[in-house]
């Protein structure tokens, strides 16, 4: 059963593994970070500020902020949740734009994440990149900073390394 703590020890285990070998600090979703995105967040330090504010809001409030957000307005996530799908939406178009090959790793990995469990889809995604010879390219992107310079910039022309 999926309990609120599980998920808190989870997404915690998975930062203080990742983030020293350099990984982005993360959570179950791409949601929130798409939101961020969409309104307006551009740079790194947004993520520390909105982790430094939900820290020291768990600390000065602590029980009495899960009865404040047991009662946060649904609606209200409705179009948080409306304004990430969109930025995620906007993110699978310039997928698009890299080409087929980049378009074809995309589709099958959402819907392996879809149909089973996130795992599983990550771990075919990976799977279909490393067969298709996409992988090597983006870690090399990524590497060179090309990669995220698209990403963020949304140029309709992907680097050379994703054209190839």
């Amino acid at each position: 059963k999926v309990t609120p703590r599980s998920v808190a020890c989870s997404v915690g285990l998975i930062n203080l593994l990742g983030c020293p070998f350099g990984a982005m600090p993360c959570c179950h979703g791409a949601g929130g970070l798409a939101a961020q995105h969409a309104f307006g967040a551009r740079r790194g330090v947004s993520v520390l500020f909105l982790g430094g504010c939900k820290m020291l809001l768990a600390l000065a409030l602590g029980g009495p902020l899960v009865s404040l957000l047991g009662a946060f307005p649904a609606p209200l996530l409705g179009v948080m949740l409306l304004f990430s799908g969109v930025e995620l939406a906007r993110a699978g178009v310039r997928l698009a734009a890299a080409g087929e090959e980049a378009a074809t790793v995309g589709l099958v990995t959402a819907a392996a994440t879809l149909s089973l469990r996130t795992g599983v889809g990550c771990a075919v995604g990976l799977l279909a990149a490393l067969a298709s010879g996409g992988l090597g390219r983006a870690c090399k992107l990524l590497w060179q900073g090309e990669l995220l310079q698209w990403l963020r910039e949304g140029d309709a022309e992907p680097p050379p390394l994703l054209r190839a």
